[in-house]
């Protein structure tokens, strides 16, 4: 694998210079142009050979959750569902099912509070930047009604600039965040249930 990276890295650095060389005969717009080509081409190849030797980008991987199956308690057009099936469906080792009784575990939300406050205002006193944040708990149950993951709490934050000349593109920005924050929560609630090992907690 490091004879075929070698190989392709020195086959663009050759590229590369007959490009540049042919460039300054027919100008340096092409050579420009060349250049650009050549540099996308060898950040294909690298991705390649990082993916090639196991190299996994960040979040591009989840762990399999210690469940066959698994009831989400949410409403199926929520965001979160929506992220939460998403990524446990693409696991491939535990399967989403819509009756709770029938699950070997089921995933109840006890707390979702979204806020939007005012982070700093400008001179003027006019609002300049609000802050975004999610607080979010949630427990896991078996089949009996029995804890087997205990409530978890997770806290995220976005920060927003605010503009009165340009609400619209701002609204934009904002449910963007919101998307993020959601997507964030859900892969950090997958995390953690699949390093918790399930047991029934003694109230």
């Amino acid at each position: 694998m490091t004879f075929a990276f070698l190989f392709l890295t020195q086959t663009c650095a050759l590229f590369w210079q007959k490009s540049a060389d042919f460039g300054r005969v027919l100008g340096l717009n092409y050579a420009f142009i060349s250049k650009r080509c050549v540099m996308r081409f060898a950040v294909f190849c690298l991705i390649f050979f990082l993916s090639s030797c196991g190299f996994q980008l960040r979040g591009a991987e989840l762990s399999a959750l210690p469940y066959k199956s698994l009831h989400i308690a949410l409403k199926p057009e929520s965001e979160l569902y929506l992220w939460l099936s998403r990524y446990i469906q693409s696991l491939k080792s535990t399967v989403i099912v819509e009756d709770s009784a029938q699950a070997e575990a089921t995933f109840m939300e006890l707390n979702n509070i979204r806020q939007k406050n005012i982070l700093s205002l400008d001179a003027q006193g006019r609002v300049k930047e609000y802050r975004l944040a999610v607080d979010y708990t949630f427990q896991v149950v078996n089949q009996k009604g029995e804890i087997i993951v205990p409530p978890n709490e997770i806290n995220l934050t976005r920060d927003v600039s605010h503009s009165d000349d340009n609400l619209l593109a701002k609204e934009s920005e904002e449910a963007i965040l919101w998307r993020d924050m959601y997507q964030d929560l859900s892969n950090q609630i997958l995390r953690r249930l699949a390093m918790t090992q399930p047991q029934a907690v003694v109230e």
